[in-house]
């Protein structure tokens, strides 16, 4: 096995890495609306993503090593779709925190009780918070992102040979 294989091989579990701990909090992000404001497991569920977070990005920093590194040994970065992927990767990294990490905060937050026992938001506030397109939104950024990527990565469109 050349080392180009050899990395390239990492770089797809790193990406397979990824997708498994990154699964947790598309998991999570949709769980939370069928839970019947039910706070308590509303807030385990967001916990329990939030758990994912560290391999999720050392997956990622693999991913992108991994990858680097099997461009370079494979001769693609002098080619466009390699730097276009990494372009969407960053991007949609970017925006995908930007937006739901503040919409599992505010959920969470949300879900708070006072010591008097009251929530701290009504029901009709969480439900409406949960019931947020947000979901739709961050699902599609993250949903398109990877399929531009997988796309560039088996076309390679503009490869030099």
């Amino acid at each position: 096995m050349s080392q180009y294989e050899v990395w390239f091989v990492v770089h797809i579990f790193g990406v397979a890495a990824f997708l498994l701990a990154h699964g947790v909090s598309m998991f999570a992000l949709y769980r939370v609306r069928a839970l019947d404001l039910d706070r308590a497991r509303i807030v385990d569920t967001i916990t329990f993503s939030g758990a994912t977070t560290k391999p999720m990005y050392i997956s990622l920093i693999v991913l992108t090593v991994a990858g680097f590194i099997a461009g370079y040994q494979g001769r693609w970065l002098d080619d466009w779709w390699i730097w276009i992927s990494v372009a969407i990767l960053v991007s949609t990294t970017v925006a995908m925190t930007l937006i739901a990490k503040p919409y599992f905060k505010r959920i969470s937050a949300s879900c708070a009780i006072r010591p008097s026992g009251v929530p701290r938001t009504s029901d009709e506030e969480l439900r409406e918070l949960v019931g947020s397109s947000k979901v739709h939104l961050i699902t599609t950024i993250g949903v398109a992102g990877l399929a531009v990527i997988i796309w560039l990565m088996i076309t390679k469109p503009g490869q030099t040979f």
